[in-house]
């Protein structure tokens, strides 16, 4: 292959690097674009690059440096453009004492994959595998501002978002306020005036968007001490339903999985800021 901004010294790693991820990701040779832009909108170009068969994009940066020049350009134009590439940083094999621990948790941080590879093609991983770039700028979030009762499954559900399957992740902090909102009601049943009628149905078995409905029509603020427990926040509440059913199709086309991509990280962002709202609205029920 053809380099032209890679340095002449490294020209030889940098085709054992694309035999190397070819057999990895299933890529043939001819598929990879060498030093050509990802997007017209991030001004940096990896070393080679190509699009898998799940429409997602694999690129490696060949360096001598842990932490090329740069190279967070590229990270953050992914991350802010929602492109979905999974990053390698790969250096000489033996280079190893020139990562420093700042360089992984970086790489960490950000879902990067870091790599030795060596001219005889012996590979080592020191952080990754990669992530979507795309699935890795989502917002981080601040377990301590939620009761410890949810802290593992938000980290789950963190997890699980940034891990490649974000149409999980979504449905994970949606349980959750479905959860939520099943304890309130029966919480509310269990003390005097706190609804403006008995509760008809199961609330374990009744469907969520049908219990959302009794709350608005029939949970009394006043009497429950409730006061944030509101109509608006039912109706954004009611809302989530309809995603809460969605079922996670593979996108067909880059343009699709970047969508996704966008539509799930603003719908979890949301879908977090809507359970941290439910806990403090309802808190003096304590459900």
């Amino acid at each position: 292959m053809t380099f032209r901004a890679l340095p002449e010294n490294l020209h030889a790693l940098g085709d054992v690097a694309l035999r190397h991820f070819g057999r990895e990701y299933g890529i043939a040779n001819g598929r990879f674009k060498i030093e050509e832009e990802i997007s017209s909108d991030i001004g940096y170009r990896p070393t080679f690059h190509a699009v898998k068969a799940d429409h997602s994009l694999v690129g490696v940066e060949i360096s001598e440096e842990p932490l090329p020049a740069r190279i967070q350009t590229l990270v953050l134009g992914c991350k802010n453009n929602i492109v979905p590439l999974k990053l390698w940083i790969v250096i000489p094999y033996g280079a190893v004492d020139a990562v420093r621990p700042t360089d992984v948790h970086f790489m960490k941080e950000n879902g990067i994959g870091l790599a030795e590879l060596g001219l005889d093609g012996r590979f080592r991983q020191l952080a990754g595998p990669p992530l979507a770039l795309s699935l890795t700028g989502l917002r981080s979030i601040k377990y301590s501002d939620y009761p410890a009762r949810y802290r593992e499954e938000l980290r789950q559900a963190y997890d699980t978002f940034v891990g490649g399957n974000p149409s999980k992740g979504c449905s994970i902090i949606y349980d959750e306020i479905e959860s939520l909102t099943r304890r309130v009601l029966k919480k509310a049943a269990s003390r005097p005036n706190c609804l403006r009628r008995a509760v008809g149905f199961n609330p374990d078995t009744e469907s969520w968007s049908n219990i959302l409905s009794f709350l608005r029509t029939n949970f009394d603020r006043s009497a429950s001490g409730c006061p944030n427990f509101s109509d608006t926040l039912l109706s954004r509440l009611q809302g989530l339903t309809e995603y809460r059913n969605e079922s996670g199709h593979k996108p067909k086309s880059q343009k699709k999985l970047i969508e996704r991509d966008r539509r799930l990280r603003t719908r979890f962002e949301a879908a977090l800021d809507e359970l941290q709202a439910l806990i403090h609205a309802t808190r003096q029920l304590r459900p």
